[in-house]
């Protein structure tokens, strides 16, 4: 048994080569096939690898690798991408990586958080953590609770809303959170709220 501690990963904006990697599929599983905004397809199946999370932690552990994929994901800089499906299960039929990663004794236990790296200071340092928080960057006063409407929608209350130092709302909304929503959809009268903040130049 490996010891316990927190996995942090570290978004970088890195753009390079990409590695290969061949591991046979899972005898007994099915490939299967996904869609995404964007006209984003891909088809994947149940390998198993060694995976070294460095610290002496590595793991075999079974995951979904991608077999094919859509031009328009093929031609990213990024080396891959990891989801986090949910608690139920993914659409693999797989648990979720972090349920995973606590099974195996990687990491403590199953919350995940993150943090997202503001384009605007040029500091590139999200990242996300895995078994628990970062205490340097986690401030406890921040935490709430939201409620879940169900397994990808949540409901939050929206105290004030600003962009930089100006307050463009000052009273009190609901907000709804959608797991992979690129957009954001308000009212009428709040757009008007941040036209009249933010003129048209």
């Amino acid at each position: 048994m490996f010891p316990m501690r927190l996995l942090t990963i570290v978004l970088l904006n890195f753009k390079g080569r990409k590695n290969g990697v061949t591991a046979p599929a899972v005898r007994g599983t099915r490939p299967a096939g996904f869609g995404y905004e964007g006209s984003v397809t891909l088809k994947a199946v149940i390998v198993r690898d060694v995976v070294d999370f460095g610290g002496g932690g590595a793991s075999n552990i079974p995951f979904a690798a991608a077999t094919e994929v859509s031009a328009i994901l093929a031609g990213r800089p990024e080396e891959g991408a990891m989801g986090f499906g949910l608690a139920g299960g993914s659409g693999m039929g797989m648990p979720p990586i972090v349920d995973l990663l606590a099974s195996s004794g990687l990491i403590p236990s199953q919350p995940t958080s993150r943090k997202l790296a503001r384009g605007s200071d040029g500091r590139n340092d999200g990242e996300v953590v895995m078994g628990g928080v970062n205490p340097a960057e986690f401030i406890p006063q921040s935490m709430v609770t939201v409620r879940n409407l169900d397994p990808i929608h949540w409901q939050v209350k929206v105290a004030v809303a600003s962009i930089g130092n100006v307050h463009v709302i000052n009273t009190s909304r609901l907000g709804y959170i959608d797991t992979g929503a690129s957009y954001f959809l308000m009212s009428f009268a709040d757009v008007l709220c941040y036209t009249h903040s933010f003129p048209a130049q």
